[in-house]
Parts: C-alpha cells; structure tokens; sequence
C-alpha cells in the first residue's frame, strides 16, 4: 500500500512540475515577428525596361529567398536580413546568371532597404544590384525602388 501511495505521489509530482514548466514552442508562437517575414509580390523598376515581377520569402531566422522573371537566365536569389529601425529592413542577395544555352556567366549581388508604412501588408523599398561576370569584371548595374504586396492564405475551394 505504501508503494502505490508513493508512485501516486511521485505522478502527482512530475505533473506538477510539467504543468508549471512553460512549453518553448507556445512560447516561440507567441513572440511577435518582424513585419517583414512572409511571401510577398514584389514590382521593381527595371529601366530602361518594363518593371520586373519577383517572389520573395523572408524566414523568421534572417535569410531569404527570391525568385524573379528573369528565368532561366537568373538562379534564385538567397540572402540575409536584418532589421535595422522601427519599420525598417536591410538584406543583401546573390544570385548566378546564365547565358542563352545555359552556361554560368556571372553573378549578381543586390543590397536593398525596405519601408513600412502603418500598412504590415506592404512595403516600399529601394535597391542597389551589381551584376559581373565571372572574372569579377562589372557588367551592369540594377538600381531602382519597388513595392512588395504581402501573399495572403487563400482558402482552398474544391472542384
């Protein structure tokens, strides 16, 4: 009888402490995220050009992915950011370039800034890219503002 009573107490004693310990992970969800994680649509100038489109992902962890119309000549872009004011991002990207029968021809390095405004579902920016060639030699430069719209969930609705 007496061991029973102790493995009832022990039982009791580790739900207490499990009850009283706070779960990381509902403490992860909870913690607010900078403005700038998601998916968003992207539109850049692109003189002398029609404007470019881009997908671009920002991960809670600084780094980010971004794809744009520019394929196949142009690899997804990888990168990092930070935030560096109220509202207000940095990151830098790299990306491969390719010629028309596909060989790598050089790379492209983009540093921009991103704005919010009071709307978290867009943002404004302006951006600085250098395109060179292999040699490191520069071949162009991509500099301009754009505008980011943020990619809402839509619900899924059946054929």
């Amino acid at each position: 009888m007496a061991t029973k009573r102790y493995i009832l107490l022990a039982f009791v004693a580790l739900a207490t402490v499990l009850m009283s310990t706070p779960n990381s992970r509902a403490q992860d969800a909870t913690k607010k995220l900078p403005a700038l994680v998601g998916t968003w649509r992207v539109v850049f100038e692109r003189p002398p050009g029609p404007p470019g489109m881009a997908l671009v992902t920002f991960t809670s962890d600084g780094t980010s992915v971004r794809t744009t119309d520019r394929s196949p000549f142009m690899s997804a872009s990888h990168g990092v950011w930070k935030q560096v004011a109220e509202g207000e991002f940095q990151a830098t990207w790299n990306a491969f370039q390719f010629n028309d029968k596909g060989a790598h021809i050089g790379n492209q390095k983009a540093s921009f800034v991103v704005r919010f405004g009071s709307d978290l579902d867009s943002f404004t920016g302006d951006g600085n890219g250098t395109n060179m060639a292999l040699d490191g030699a520069v071949t162009g430069k991509v500099v301009g503002p754009f505008n980011g719209t943020r990619v809402a969930l839509e619900p899924f609705v059946g054929p």
